[in-house]
């Protein structure tokens, strides 16, 4: 009998020190995970780490669950306002009206939704187990004492975070999520029209009550709730192949389109025989018969799951549940229906995927994969091993490093902070390569005009005058050095001492490579070690 009450269809119960309970006794956490750039990877480096989430899929356990999260979504205004906030006080007018433009033109694109960043959240699930004569067995949470809970959620924080860990093999870099923001969340997801935000003053009891204020009423082609429209896209044919980085696809999806992996870990025997079961039914059916032609597709299909059997009875591959969803939102039923008609569009660029909408059943849909739910449950399809690893959604473009010195743009409209000061780099020697004419030279320029905002000291060694025009604009001082000046020349054996009345074994090894490049042969890569050895003494 269906209910009529919204908190029937929740499953969450509380939350318990960063760890989800759910009202089945099952529990839960979440990840926020940053997202992995392939764009300046080479095709061994990203089949490396195909290779290491194969790894981590092996190493997941029966009954264990899984839920990726992949959301394209407006860039966090924290992030355009720091630009913003470094600039110095003492900053030349034009510089601060150049940065106050420059800010307001990323505050508009955001608004405007061109803007994006790619948001990946990771919900893991477990059921609740206690040690009961040296075996561990499933049990209901009202049959737990308090006690027992604080246990299983310490035995639980303990499995979750040797998942990460293996996860973090990849490189890939994740924070927990705290109970505050899981409730905000889930809150924001069952009320996302709602004016009020989510009340602090929530118990450790069940909590349904605090986070449901909005109606859903179900329609033909989807649902709403509050003036929300939801389409829901169930993937119904993956490609017949897959390949490293074919998540990265998933880039192109519209706004707040989320797509949704639920991955559930069966029992590997179980799944064996099952395989089994359906060889020997594909077996009867492509030579079952004593005369006529035999069935095509069913000789297709047996040697497909000898194969499969094969590669999972080596123990090379491992059958999993997974299933592939994209929920759209829209403010209007028009707008809802054009995002899925975009999402069905989109997902058909990623190695041919089909996908359909949901109809009647997309509110039942969307309960079983509503975060944090990780689960699996509705069309479910059984994939391998090395190909369910290609679908996880860890890849989207570079965020760039911590400090916003400059604000860029990738190839795919996100925003780039680049800091050539940045404590992640091993040294601040760069180079810009590109054609003639490519934009090398107004590049440099673009960085130069943000980062004066700074007041930093920019020396420029400028062949072709292509920063004449700017320095002259920014007050600066242009020195031209060639022939026709004649009043100015460049001593590089003009030096200062330092404290102890010594030159610098920096400057010195500068001026010994100096001199090696005008006096050396043609064919000769350095001079002697003697005769280097005598010039260094010499300058000294």
């Amino acid at each position: 009998m269906i209910s009529e009450k919204l908190n029937d269809y929740l499953e969450i119960w509380g939350v318990e020190d960063n760890v989800i309970v759910f009202n089945d006794g099952s529990l839960g956490v979440g990840y926020s995970i940053e997202t992995v750039d392939i764009d300046s990877k080479t095709e061994e480096e990203v089949n490396q780490i195909c290779y290491q989430l194969r790894d981590f899929l092996s190493s997941l356990d029966t009954g264990n669950n899984l839920q990726f999260i992949y959301t394209p979504k407006k860039t966090n205004k924290n992030e355009i306002d720091k630009f913003k906030a470094l600039q110095s006080k003492d900053a030349k007018s034009i510089i601060r009206k150049v940065t106050a433009r420059k800010h307001e033109k990323f505050e508009k694109e955001n608004e405007n939704q061109t803007l994006p960043s790619f948001d990946v959240k990771l919900f893991l699930r477990r059921p609740m187990m206690i040690d009961r004569n040296g075996k561990k067995k499933k049990i209901l949470f009202p049959k737990l004492m308090n006690d027992q809970i604080k246990s299983e959620i310490e035995d639980f924080k303990i499995w979750s975070e040797n998942v990460l860990l293996k996860l973090s093999n990849t490189g890939i870099k994740y924070k927990k999520i705290s109970s505050n923001e899981v409730l905000e969340l889930i809150y924001s997801q069952w009320n996302p029209t709602r004016s009020i935000g989510l009340s602090n003053e929530h118990a450790h009891y069940d909590i349904r009550d605090k986070i449901l204020f909005q109606d859903v009423l179900p329609y033909k082609e989807g649902f709403e709730i509050g003036s929300k429209h939801f389409r829901v896209l169930s993937v119904k044919l993956l490609p017949m192949q897959t390949f490293a980085g074919l998540s990265e696809r998933l880039i192109h999806l519209p706004f707040n389109a989320k797509f949704i992996l639920g991955i559930n870990v069966p029992d590997h025997e179980k799944e064996i025989k099952f395989l089994e079961s359906q060889r020997r039914l594909a077996f009867s059916l492509a030579f079952g018969k004593s005369e006529g032609v035999s069935d095509l597709e069913s000789e297709s299909k047996l040697g497909d799951l000898e194969e499969v059997l094969a590669e999972v009875i080596r123990g090379g591959e491992k059958v999993f549940k997974a299933s592939f969803n994209i929920i759209v939102d829209g403010d209007s039923f028009e707008e809802a229906d054009r995002k899925a008609d975009d999402v069905l569009h989109q997902i058909r660029q990623i190695g041919s995927m089909e996908a359909m909408k949901e109809t009647y059943a997309s509110f039942n849909v969307f309960k079983d994969i509503a975060l944090p739910n990780a689960r699996a449950s509705e069309r479910v399809k059984r994939l391998k091993t090395s190909n369910l690893a290609d679908f996880i959604p860890i890849f989207g473009p570079w965020s760039g490093h911590r400090l916003s010195r400059n604000l860029l743009k990738s190839k795919h409209g996100s925003l780039v902070k680049f800091d050539p000061f940045s404590e992640s780099l091993t040294n601040f020697n760069q180079i810009i390569s590109g054609g003639s004419g490519s934009g090398k030279s107004y590049l440099c320029n673009l960085m130069m005009i943000s980062a004066m905002k700074e007041k930093p000291k920019i020396f420029f060694i400028d062949i072709g005058g292509s920063y004449k025009k700017t320095c002259d604009n920014l007050d600066g001082q242009y020195v031209p050095i060639d022939l026709k000046n004649l009043k100015l020349s460049i001593n590089p054996f003009d030096y200062n001492k330092n404290k102890d009345g010594k030159v610098p074994d920096e400057k010195i090894k500068f001026l010994v490579s100096l001199v090696e490049m005008m006096v050396k042969e043609e064919d000769a890569l350095r001079l002697p070690k003697l005769i280097r050895s005598t010039l260094e003494e010499s300058i000294r």
